[in-house]
C-alpha cells in the first residue's frame, strides 16, 4: 500500500515537472510553421538554432510560414506576428522575423532594435540571396538556418571591428578612434621638423651677417660724411635701423573643416526604416518570388 502512495506521488510530481517543462518550451517557441514546410527534426534544429542566437546576442529571431496572410501585405504581415506576438528583447524590443510567404511565394525579414543596425540594408541583400540559394532547392529550413547564421555571423563581425551592444536598450556604440600616424606620417614628420630647425638656424646666421654687413656699411658712411662735414650720431640708431624691419606676427590657423566629423554607430551602413505594426520602428526586405 506504502509503495503504490510512493508510486502515485511520484507520477503526480513526474506529470507536474513535464508540465512545467512543455509551458516554458511553449513560452520559448520561436518557429511557427504553419505552410507545414518544416519536419519535426528541422523545427527542432531550428529552434535550438535560436535559442543559441539569443543567448550569444541578447536579440530574438522567430521563424514563420503561412499560406494565408488574411489580405494583409507580406511586410504588415510578418510585423504584426512580431509585435503581437511580444517578441525582442531588451526595451527595443530587438531582433529579427524571418516570413516565408507561400501565398505570394516570396520571403520577408523585419527587424527592429539592434537588429536595425546589424540586417542594414546592404546587409539584407546578401542575407536574402544565401537565403534563395536555398529556397532554389526547396528547402525551406535551410534558408531560415542560413538567416540565423548569417546574423550572428554579422553581430560578431560588428564586434570585432570594436562596436559594443548593450542589449537592454538595443543601442550599439562606435569604438573610439585613437589618432595615430603611420611610418611614412612619421618620417615626414621628422623630415619636416629637420628641415624646420634648419631653415631656423639658417635665418639666425643670416640675420648677423646683415648686421655685421650694415655695422661695416654705416661705418664707411659715417666716415665719408665726416670727411664731407655732416657727421650725424648713427653710431646709436645702428640697431633701430636695423632691428625696425624684423616684425613677428602670429600667423591665424586655418579652421579645419567640419565636414565628415565624428563616427558613425552603424558598423555596416545605413537601415531604410518606417513605423510599423504597434508604432514600432522597423527595417526589413522582401525578397523576389522563388
Amino acid at each position: 500500500m506504502r509503495i503504490m502512495k510512493r508510486f502515485c506521488a511520484f507520477a503526480v510530481c513526474l506529470c507536474l515537472m513535464l508540465a512545467a517543462a512543455i509551458s516554458v518550451f511553449a513560452a520559448d517557441q520561436r518557429v511557427y510553421d504553419a505552410a507545414g514546410l518544416f519536419s519535426a527534426e528541422q523545427k527542432n534544429s531550428l529552434e535550438s538554432s535560436i535559442q543559441d542566437l539569443r543567448s550569444r546576442t541578447g536579440m530574438d529571431a522567430v521563424v514563420v510560414t503561412a499560406t494565408d496572410k488574411k489580405g494583409k501585405s507580406t511586410q504588415d504581415f510578418a510585423e504584426e506576428c512580431y509585435y503581437t506576438g511580444g517578441f525582442g528583447q531588451g526595451s527595443g524590443k530587438s531582433g529579427f522575423l524571418y516570413f516565408i510567404d507561400m501565398e505570394e511565394r516570396v520571403t520577408h525579414i523585419s527587424t527592429a532594435g539592434g537588429a536595425i543596425t546589424v540586417f542594414s540594408d546592404s546587409n539584407l541583400d546578401k542575407v536574402m540571396d544565401n537565403a534563395y540559394a536555398y529556397l532554389g532547392n526547396g528547402d525551406f529550413a535551410g534558408s531560415a538556418e542560413s538567416v540565423i547564421s548569417d546574423f550572428v555571423g554579422y553581430y560578431d563581425k560588428a564586434l570585432d571591428m570594436g562596436y559594443t551592444y548593450d542589449a537592454d536598450s538595443g543601442i550599439w556604440t562606435a569604438p573610439v578612434k585613437k589618432k595615430s600616424l603611420s611610418p611614412l606620417k612619421l618620417l615626414i614628420s621628422a623630415l619636416l621638423s629637420a628641415l624646420t630647425a634648419s631653415g631656423s638656424v639658417n635665418s639666425v646666421k643670416r640675420k648677423y651677417a646683415m648686421k655685421d654687413e650694415a655695422a661695416s656699411a654705416a661705418k664707411s658712411t659715417m666716415a665719408a660724411l665726416a670727411i664731407a662735414g655732416l657727421g650725424f650720431a648713427f653710431a646709436n640708431r645702428q640697431d633701430d635701423l636695423i632691428d625696425s624691419h624684423t616684425v613677428r606676427r602670429a600667423l591665424p590657423i586655418a579652421p579645419k573643416g567640419s565636414g565628415g566629423g565624428g563616427s558613425s554607430n552603424k558598423p555596416f551602413g545605413g537601415s531604410t526604416t518606417h513605423t510599423g505594426a504597434g508604432g514600432m520602428t522597423f527595417g526589413g526586405k522582401t525578397g523576389g518570388k522563388f
